[in-house]
């Protein structure tokens, strides 16, 4: 083999293991938060697009706010980010808020134990501090005992529809059979024309309507007796039934 040969072999073997060998992962360069930053997520969540986040949200109207916040964000700040990183930030700054606010109170007269506070501090206590529960120690009791108020309320309010159609519901056939009269009553006379032109024809709707109305009110006659008929049915079955038993 010439010397060329070898070196054309040589040279596609180097190529091939250069092309085979796995490429190493980039690793994601970390995201460095400035105060500014901080600032602006603290006045888009809590107060821009505080609105969007609030109450009883999906989770996927959550994901679309957050995506809407992130796209803001970027824009403002120039920056590229992720959901993710702006969500965990945020839990974060509630976290760092609360533990400082823990330190202050059980710190109290003690110089020897100073608190470093953050350079983004005033805007965590106007945002977070400012925000009912969030900036509280007791942030989670606070947001479980809203959620179980509200729970609360919408309980109520569904068993108080409930016993609306309970009543409804409890209404006999003979008190609809007599507002079904009263209605008719106040149709017939509400209906009633001075032209004596129109006469024959109102009395003729009159009339039809008044029929179908009759027939109504017998269907429901009906509907009563084979219903008292049932009922008397069963009476005798057990009445027969605690004779035979005695």
């Amino acid at each position: 083999m010439s010397s060329d040969a070898e070196f054309d072999e040589a040279n596609a073997l180097s190529t091939t293991e250069k092309t085979a060998a796995p490429s190493t992962p980039t690793k994601r360069k970390r995201f460095v938060w400035s105060a500014g930053m901080i600032e602006c997520l603290l006045s888009l969540r809590l107060g821009a697009m505080a609105f969007s986040f609030n109450g009883s949200r999906s989770v996927a109207q959550l994901s679309a706010a957050w995506e809407r916040l992130r796209l803001k964000f970027a824009l403002v700040q120039a920056v590229q980010i992720e959901t993710a990183q702006l969500k965990n930030k945020y839990q974060a700054l509630k976290k760092e808020f609360s533990t400082i606010k823990l330190a202050e109170s059980d710190t109290g007269n003690k110089t020897n134990e100073p608190i470093v506070y953050p350079a983004y501090w005033d805007p965590l206590v106007q945002y977070i501090g400012d925000k009912s529960g969030l900036g509280s120690v007791n942030f989670g009791q606070s947001v479980h005992s809203d959620s179980s108020k509200r729970k609360a309320e919408v309980d109520a309010e569904i068993e108080r529809q409930r016993e609306q159609r309970r009543k409804k519901e409890n209404v006999d056939i003979g008190q609809g059979l007599v507002l079904l009269g009263e209605n008719l009553a106040k149709a017939l006379v509400q209906r009633q024309v001075p032209q004596p032109v129109l006469a024959p024809t109102l009395l003729a709707e009159l009339a039809s309507k008044q029929y179908a109305m009759l027939q109504l009110i017998e269907s429901n006659q009906q509907q009563v007796a084979a219903h008292i008929e049932s009922a008397a049915a069963v009476n005798a079955a057990l009445l027969s039934f605690l004779s035979k038993e005695h």
